[in-house]
């Protein structure tokens, strides 16, 4: 009998907790109506002012590469972010060089599409975010325009980076230019960039150093350069970067030499047979991405602040300390193994809280139902339910009547029991397989009631 009364006590106490926390919950989430980008609700990310106040740097990240309605809502806060709050600068997950020219080249031509189509399709031929590129373009014709750039160290060749370095070297008469070997480095230069992922994995040890100490030769040059213009700035970092790639991301991965039909060079100092758990050159990307973002507010635009659209797992706090659970993955291919040898996996969240500290804001976002397509192309169909656990975040938030919200881990009286290690989370992937203690992945999330997948523009 004893035994009976105490379990009903701890059941009342449990349900009293939940209560609780659904009552803090209501007083503490910022309520948002609507995700769609054409109804204007800014009045509703006004709270934004307060909690976002004395940051310079805005990370928002996404489930994964195909959920719309995340689009939408990341559109609508930058508009606001850009309105209200004086951010004026726009980093993707995209090569640092390629976005930066597709921009500049959009603006002189007063042309969105050519902006939109030097991103990825899954976010610059998306309906989801088809008003944000308008809105860009717009905003360079004013006194305060929104200037976009990319972050990524993986090449993307929409323009020719040796094209313009080669231009740049003539114009400064350089003597690089009268090296014996430079006609050999420009051709395996120009080759390699078109082609950076499959082609690098052809290259022989010699043509690798050949590249490699021409580039770091043009690097020192560029550094005598007193008074820098924004152009030499760009192609300097974006050097740096494209040297970055080819030799640290991915090289030790065997997976990726398979994957692309080639032999892997075993004993080569280049493309050593790693262990499958290993993280290293998803660690390498993530800490490049960072440099690269630390490089736009200090270096580029010293006085200006930043918002940044990435995947919420590279954008995350702490990824390395997150609980994966019911990843179905083959671990020999890399790009699917960090999911479930991810204990060494630094994300560029955390390199960047290292770096800017309480100035940094992470945004999560996080779907409760809804459907999605996860082919990033738009051409196959793979359609993945969102699902909600019983034991998650999300099973909170769904009992909320407000649509949409966005809640800020830094309210007071946070209840423990939304920092719980066991919660599950739909935050990658939108599905319940991630778990940990919520507040040391983000600073705040955005929680969206349903997704539904993207719908492509057909040019």
């Amino acid at each position: 009998m004893k035994s009976i009364f105490v379990s009903l006590l701890i059941i009342q106490s449990l349900s009293v907790s939940a209560q609780n926390t659904l009552d803090w919950l209501k007083s503490n989430v910022v309520p948002i109506s609507t995700t769609d980008q054409y109804i204007n609700n800014a009045k509703e990310y006004e709270p934004l002012q307060k909690i976002l106040a004395g940051k310079d740097i805005v990370l928002l990240g996404e489930e994964d590469h195909v959920f719309a309605n995340t689009f939408e809502s990341k559109t609508k806060l930058i508009k606001f972010l850009h309105e209200k709050m004086g951010f004026t600068v726009l980093v993707f997950e995209l090569d640092i060089y390629a976005l930066s020219k597709g921009y500049k080249q959009a603006v002189k031509e007063n042309n969105p599409i050519l902006l939109s189509n030097t991103l990825y399709g899954f976010w610059g031929r998306v309906k989801s975010t088809e008003s944000l590129y308008p809105y860009i373009i717009k905003s360079s014709q004013t006194n305060r325009p929104l200037k976009v750039i990319g972050m990524d160290c993986q090449v993307a060749p929409f323009f020719s980076l040796p094209s313009e370095l080669d231009s740049l070297l003539t114009a400064f008469k350089s003597p690089i230019r009268e090296y014996s070997y430079y006609p050999a480095f420009k051709s395996l230069f120009e080759r390699t960039y078109r082609d950076i992922s499959g082609y690098q994995y052809r290259l022989s040890e010699k043509e690798r150093l050949l590249i490699s100490e021409v580039i770091e030769d043009i690097l020192f040059e560029m550094d005598l350069v007193s008074n820098k213009n924004e152009q030499i700035k760009l192609l300097q970092q974006s050097l740096v970067n494209f040297k970055f790639q080819l030799n640290n991301v991915w090289q030790n991965q065997p997976s990726n030499y398979n994957f692309l039909g080639y032999p892997i060079p075993i004993d080569s100092m280049y493309g050593f047979v790693s262990d499958r758990r290993s993280m290293s050159s998803q660690n390498r990307r993530d800490k490049m991405m960072a440099e690269n973002v630390r490089w736009i507010k200090e270096v580029l635009y010293p006085k200006e602040k930043i918002i940044v659209w990435a995947s919420s797992e590279h954008s995350m706090y702490n990824r390395h300390e997150a609980n994966f659970h019911n990843f179905l993955v083959d671990t020999s291919f890399t790009f699917f193994s960090r999911f479930k040898f991810n204990q060494g996996y630094r994300s560029m969240g955390t390199y960047l809280r290292d770096f800017f500290g309480n100035t940094l804001y992470s945004l999560g976002f996080t779907s409760l139902t809804g459907q999605v397509n996860f082919d990033r192309t738009g051409q196959n169909s793979y359609m993945g339910e969102v699902q909600t656990a019983d034991k998650s975040l999300e099973s909170y938030f769904s009992k909320l009547k407000t649509p949409n919200g966005i809640l800020d881990f830094r309210s007071r009286n946070l209840p423990v029991e939304l920092s719980s290690k066991e919660l599950l989370h739909n935050f990658i992937g939108g599905a319940p397989n991630t778990s940990g203690d919520i507040t040391k992945f983000f600073d705040g999330i955005y929680f969206i009631r349903t997704a539904k997948p993207l719908e492509f523009i057909k040019r």
